[in-house]
């Protein structure tokens, strides 16, 4: 599409022919989401199609990356099973006590906290001396942020492997335009 362009409008002035471009570029990135939504909204049916799918319309996404969703939702079902095993979930209604998702969020922000605590006075772990603080407290945070997807039933894998796949893509995640007035620079 992009060379079509380019060629329809040779005789053009550059500024026009680079309005015309970026636009079928927006519009490309339009219709590549739009594709995204539907594969996402598939991959609950028939994984294999939406990983096709995915992999032909994400430029940056290799191909295997839906290998992603399953190693992430095999730590959700452990840190669930885990949790459950010890207790955790005992007399907890998740669905009916509207406490229980807010405190659970709660916990795993804590575990940020003592993870940035850590990084800050650069300490090595209590539990686990060998292993820096923040390593360990991050590990703590995506154990309970499995956990909590597992109580909810989430497909946190699936959820992970397109939030990538689309951040590949996004504009606002270009290294030029992050650093730009106003972009995710800090």
């Amino acid at each position: 599409m992009i060379e079509w362009i380019r060629s329809a409008f040779d005789g053009e002035s550059t500024p026009v022919k680079n309005i015309a471009l970026r636009e079928a570029n927006d519009e490309i990135e339009r219709l590549r989401e739009d594709v995204q939504q539907l594969a996402a909204a598939l991959s609950r049916h028939d994984p294999e199609l939406a990983e096709k799918i995915l992999c032909e319309t994400s430029p940056n996404r290799p191909p295997g990356a839906g290998e992603l969703r399953e190693h992430v939702n095999a730590v959700v079902q452990e840190a669930h099973r885990a949790s459950t095993s010890a207790g955790w979930w005992d007399n907890t209604d998740i669905h009916g006590d509207r406490h229980v998702v807010p405190a659970k969020l709660c916990l795993i922000h804590s575990e940020i906290s003592e993870a940035m605590e850590g990084d800050r006075k650069g300490l090595m772990d209590d539990h686990l001396p060998m292993r820096q603080m923040i390593e360990v407290e991050l590990a703590d945070a995506i154990i309970r942020i499995a956990d909590l997807a597992g109580a909810l039933g989430l497909d946190l894998g699936g959820a992970v492997d397109e939030k990538m796949a689309f951040n590949a893509r996004r504009v606002d995640h270009k290294v030029e335009n992050r650093a730009r007035r106003g972009g995710k620079s800090y």
